[in-house]
């Protein structure tokens, strides 16, 4: 197994970005030794210092690594690779079986960024946040992340049984019974503590600038989790620095993360106005009379049903499945490199590995079950021309020439876009889950300069997108001809040639919007 993080090592002494501080402290905290730790040449600046015996520079870097953003894992087979702070971290607890670092259930830092304002705070604000102040960039901006943290532990924790810890609490004598938020999700110590705590460690030691700000219960987190032996003897070998925080000052009232899902709450229509004609003048039904795949000659593996699906949606995956492979067969050359966006268990991109054999297919997936059971499907089908990846889909920065996912959902579809559109790649993608689109820190809506629309406007065709029922399903697919048309009529202006389809049949699924583009030379 081997581990890849930006940074250069010399005597033992590793200078990295933020990121990579962060997984050469974890590995020594879970006392990994079955791995081999590469650094590679940095393309940001390498502020922080740690000491790591393990690190290795390197030069030849494999080619699996430039396709993904550090830090990365490439598993033993050579098989599956890990991308992402949170991917590589969580990979690691699993390795070194110290599954409590994980909370309960194991879902800490699971959820990608892309959906998860916690997680996203995790791995890129936060120690973007660090690093800028470290750089010198003090702005009333960057204090606004640190203050997010501190009114994160301000709010009650969210846990499992609260009536049963409360009793314990009133029998420890703790007034009201009231539980306080001991560390950052709640009152177990998890794996979030330990990428927060070396935050704070490298941002404490300049300290002066903080004491303008009311830190309170920020700096008693920091006390507690610098306090555990194991966090102690890490930072001693690491040369992390601890800093003795005394002061408490009082602590002011500010806004906490839940605030930041505020701008998700638009009405909710069941109806729609009338819309630019331009945009319903892309709308084409797909009739292309060769949407098959013969199912009875692939092999087993290779239908949904093997794949963990329900019985009674079957049919439906197989009908979604031929629309899309027949799309992409039908543009595939030899030696294309098609990536399978959002992937799932592979249903979609081990079906066109096997019908392409002459083909790259590429499997991105975030979910960690998910991509296991890919895993397990290649090895059974003996597929030669496959490697997946464990990790949020724009962290994954390969070369390919053909883009596709089958229900993405809300915003995701529009990274696979915006993916496709850096590669110059042809693109066959089924959107999903209209309601979960969104403004992000990458993606804003509407997509296109030609749409007539407001934000509110378009978030509220989203929501009736997602209305789908008897009463009112020619409405629901008028909205999402709207948005897809609205996605086209981006890519379009970027030298796009693109169809809007229709899955055939359509009763395979209410969300049967395909949209297709190759660039027009």
């Amino acid at each position: 197994m081997e581990i890849y993080i930006e940074g250069s090592s010399s005597d033992g002494r590793l200078r990295c970005p933020l990121k990579s501080a962060i997984v050469a402290y974890f590995i020594e905290f879970c006392d990994l030794s079955i791995c081999e730790l590469f650094t590679i040449d940095s393309t940001q600046e390498t502020l922080f210092t740690v000491n790591c015996l393990k690190a290795k520079d390197t030069a030849l870097v494999p080619s699996e690594v430039h396709n993904c953003l550090s830090p990365c894992l490439i598993s033993s087979e050579k098989l599956l690779i890990h991308a992402g702070l949170c991917s590589i971290l969580r990979k690691i607890v699993k390795i070194s079986e110290q599954h409590e670092l994980l909370g309960r259930k194991g879902i800490c830092l699971k959820a990608c960024a892309e959906v998860s304002v916690w997680t996203k705070f995790c791995e890129i604000d936060f120690p973007n946040t660090i690093t800028s102040l470290l750089a010198g960039g003090w702005s009333e901006e960057a204090m606004k992340d640190l203050m997010k943290f501190e009114n994160h532990l301000r709010d009650p924790p969210i846990v499992a049984n609260a009536a049963k810890h409360r009793r314990a609490a009133l029998k420890r004598g703790d007034s009201g019974g009231d539980l306080e938020h001991l560390f950052a999700e709640g009152i177990a110590f998890t794996l979030t503590d330990i990428v927060l705590f070396v935050c704070w460690s490298y941002l404490l030691v300049k300290s002066d600038r903080l004491k303008e700000y009311p830190l309170t219960r920020v700096l008693s987190w920091y006390q507690r989790v610098a306090a555990m032996p194991r966090i102690r003897s890490t930072c001693e070998k690491c040369g992390v620095p601890i800093t003795n925080v005394t002061d408490m000052i009082p602590c002011t009232e500010m806004s906490s993360f839940a605030k930041d899902f505020e701008h998700l709450n638009v009405r909710y229509l069941l109806h729609c106005w009338s819309f630019n004609q331009k945009l319903i003048d892309l709308f084409l039904f797909w009739q292309d009379n060769g949407i098959s795949v013969p199912w009875n000659d692939l092999p087993l593996a290779l239908h949904p049903s093997e794949g963990e699906l329900p019985a009674s949606r079957t049919e439906r995956k197989c009908q979604q499945l031929e629309n899309l492979a027949s799309v992409i067969v039908s543009m595939a050359t030899d030696s294309d490199i098609i990536v399978d966006f959002c992937a799932g268990g592979g249903h979609l991109g081990l079906l066109v590995a096997y019908l392409l054999p002459q083909c790259k297919v590429i499997l991105v997936e975030n979910k960690e079950e998910s991509i296991e059971r890919g895993v397990s499907r290649v090895q059974k089908l003996g597929l030669k021309n496959v490697l997946l990846y464990q990790t949020n889909l724009d962290y994954f920065r390969g070369s390919f020439t053909i883009g596709t996912c089958l229900h993405a959902c809300g915003v995701a579809t529009d990274l696979v876009l915006n993916s496709c559109l850096s590669q110059r790649a042809s693109f066959v993608i089924c959107p999903c889950c209209y309601g979960a689109i969104y403004d992000t820190h990458t993606v804003t809506y509407p997509r296109s300069s030609q749409s007539q629309l407001s934000y509110e406007e378009y978030l509220s065709l989203c929501h009736s997108a997602d209305s789908y029922n008897k009463s009112n399903k020619s409405i629901a697919k008028n909205c999402m001809e709207v948005i897809d048309s609205d996605r086209l009529q981006c890519k379009e202006a970027s030298g796009y040639f693109v169809r809007l389809c229709t899955l055939e049949p359509s009763s395979c699924s209410p969300k049967n919007n395909l949209l297709i583009g190759r660039l027009s030379s």
